[in-house]
């Protein structure tokens, strides 16, 4: 789950499994920034603190009116693909 917070900056948690490896902790944490373009298009660097990934690059497509985000690792030898649906906060 990642919080973008409208001006360049993210904080998520995140479960990855790794070559059938879980996670140390259950939900990592991580922070970083995010950058987008007029065409909604964009990039994101993610920093997960103690992890040998870290930073993770992604490009990404907002779309939905921004309900929907689509991203992908822009990282040499890595191959991961998500996408995001927005969920209202309730804070």
């Amino acid at each position: 789950m990642t919080r973008f917070d409208g001006k360049g900056h993210l904080s998520q948690v995140d479960h990855v499994v790794f070559n059938g490896m879980v996670p140390p902790i259950d939900w990592t944490p991580a922070t970083g920034t995010y950058r987008l373009n007029a065409d909604c298009t964009g990039e994101a660097e993610i920093i997960i603190p103690g992890s040998p990934f870290s930073p993770v690059i992604l490009r990404l497509v907002v779309g939905s009116d921004g309900n929907r985000i689509e991203t992908v690792v822009s990282k040499p030898g890595y191959v991961v693909t998500s996408s995001a649906v927005k969920v209202e906060s309730s804070r």
